[in-house]
């Protein structure tokens, strides 16, 4: 099961030392609290006027095991250390019907890779299937692509897209239908190892029983 949350810096901040702190201080701190079976963050590289400095990608074998978690001491714990590097009541959730269209690579060599943020417009139904067919035709010319599906959690700001299409280079892609309202941004991938996950370490799992 997966979920995506995107993070805005907190005023005093650039973006590069948010993520910084993200990437070398609170990453590790998540990591060593909540049973994540992957963990990856996709830094911004480019659009300043972009409302968000990552987006994270979460799976896990149970979302709500994260979300009591949440309830508790650790989500205490990660409270305080979100309000020294983020705007908490910015953070946009949300859960994920993943589709991966095409294995393999998902950056280019310097470990940077796109993300489309697709709104569909006023027919949803429409908006999926346009997306999905678009997904589909980048991942028969690229590896690693991959479409997330998105339901905003209850309670949260709405997600900045209905979709998001990951793939390695936009600039190699066919064009998304007219139809859909697409804004590229590059982003850098960073992902934990899966021998410094909680259940790989807890758990003594073997990192072929993590689906990739």
């Amino acid at each position: 099961m997966k979920s995506v949350c995107t993070f805005l810096r907190r005023e005093g901040l650039t973006r590069q030392e948010f993520q910084d702190y993200y990437e070398n201080h609170h990453a590790p701190l998540g990591q060593s609290h909540f049973p994540f079976t992957r963990y990856v963050r996709n830094h911004v590289e480019n659009m300043p006027d972009v409302p968000f400095e990552t987006i994270t990608e979460f799976w896990a074998d149970d979302l709500a095991e994260l979300g009591r978690l949440l309830e508790g001491p650790i989500g205490r714990i990660m409270a305080e250390d979100e309000a020294k590097c983020m705007q908490r009541d910015r953070c946009q959730a949300a859960t994920v019907d993943e589709f991966i269209l095409s294995e393999g690579a998902s950056t280019n060599a310097t470990g940077l890779r796109d993300v489309a943020l697709i709104r569909y417009g006023a027919d949803r139904i429409e908006g999926e299937e346009a997306a999905h067919n678009w997904g589909a035709s980048v991942g028969s010319e690229q590896t690693g692509v991959t479409l997330d599906r998105l339901h905003p959690l209850a309670g949260e700001q709405s997600f900045p897209a209905d979709a998001l299409l990951w793939l390695p280079d936009f600039s190699q892609a066919p064009q998304p239908p007219a139809t859909l309202d697409v804004t590229i941004v590059r982003v850098r991938r960073c992902e934990t190892p899966l021998s410094e996950l909680l259940p790989y370490k807890s758990r003594e799992r073997k990192p072929q029983d993590f689906r990739y």
